[in-house]
């Protein structure tokens, strides 16, 4: 479970990883910086997270891991979103949010917070969102 906020350039997320239960079972980066300038955020579990992103970025010949969401917010502005088999590719937005608090991230991020507030305020109000806030801007 995870919150991933988009705004302004500037992706930020969460780091802690819970259970379906609500149990925190740790911590661990989500976000990530591609050598094309393009950042993928990694949402659900670490268990099918990680497969799914050692797939994005090794070889796509391979079998799609079949569960797992990840989102690749590319400098031309596409974002592209993998979740539980198929791709998609984003209509244009000013702000986006993702996961278990996104819909609390959305609503900071439409009253004027950052990516950044925008998590913060997820980790206040949501059981599955917290640890710290790990923030990168996508290069041109």
């Amino acid at each position: 479970m995870t919150t991933v906020a988009w705004k302004d350039g500037v992706v930020a997320a969460d780091t802690q990883a819970t259970s379906e239960y609500g149990a925190i079972t740790g911590h661990f980066v989500k976000i990530e910086l591609l050598e094309n300038g393009s950042i993928l955020a990694m949402l659900g579990d670490a268990c099918t997270a990680y497969p799914l992103r050692d797939w994005f970025l090794g070889d796509r010949d391979k079998d799609q891991p079949g569960k797992g969401m990840i989102v690749v917010f590319k400098r031309d502005g596409r974002h592209l979103l993998y979740n539980d088999g198929g791709w998609q590719i984003l209509a244009p937005a000013a702000f986006r949010a993702f996961g278990s608090g996104g819909e609390l991230a959305l609503g900071a991020m439409a009253a004027g917070a950052s990516a950044k507030e925008a998590v913060e305020i997820a980790i206040r109000l949501n059981v599955h969102t917290g640890g710290e806030v790990t923030v990168l801007g996508l290069r041109p």
